[in-house]
């Protein structure tokens, strides 16, 4: 299917923002030159129906979908790795500031898309979150999942700051084996802590 420029940039935002994408996270992620004072976003708008007239994209409400995954992950993988992550990184970026504008921050989507981004420690913070809304609700297991994943990318730690942050999900591991009355494996994790903190 022959598209425009405009669209092909489009469907490769699309490609790296997930499978499920509103129009507000399409909006945010928009090239700036796209848009004009009295545009008022009339040009994304145009390359959605584009890509929707095109049967590329599928529209349902105010979030779009690829109608195959196969060609979502062509596109995606058609793009430089440098683009996508970039992309990623930008993906995060908006998912937080729509998220705090609307009180909903989607903390897992917003760890995935800084960890493709190479960011490891932002993508740790927001794990950390999740790890922490999980306790929150007894979920010890979810908790303890976000907790090690976040570990994983930050250690060895390569500074300082970085060993504070993982003593920091050492103890929270700790706290969580705690709760979750699994003793051992929460002395396990204290003792991990330690080094780090008198390091």
């Amino acid at each position: 299917v022959a598209i425009s420029p405009g669209a092909r940039r489009l469907l490769t935002i699309a490609a790296v923002a997930g499978e499920d994408i509103a129009y507000p996270l399409l909006e945010a992620l928009w090239p700036g030159a796209e848009k004009t004072p009295e545009d008022d976003g009339g040009r994304l708008f145009d390359v959605l129906d584009e890509l929707t007239g095109a049967r590329l994209l599928h529209e349902h409400g105010v979030h779009y979908r690829f109608r195959h995954a196969l060609h979502r992950s062509c596109v995606y993988e058609s793009a430089s790795q440098a683009r996508r992550r970039a992309l990623h990184g930008a993906v995060a970026r908006s998912l937080v500031e729509l998220g705090e504008r609307d009180g909903g921050l989607p903390v897992e989507r917003v760890a995935f898309h800084y960890r493709m981004a190479g960011d490891a420690r932002q993508a740790a913070h927001f794990l950390t979150l999740a790890g922490q809304r999980a306790a929150a609700v007894y979920a010890h297991d979810d908790a303890l999942r976000s907790y090690r994943e976040a570990l994983a990318m930050l250690e060895p730690p390569q500074d300082a700051m970085v060993g504070r942050i993982c003593a920091d999900l050492h103890t929270l591991a700790g706290d969580t084996g705690r709760a979750a009355g699994t003793l051992a494996e929460s002395l396990a994790s204290y003792e991990r802590a330690l080094p780090l903190v008198e390091g």
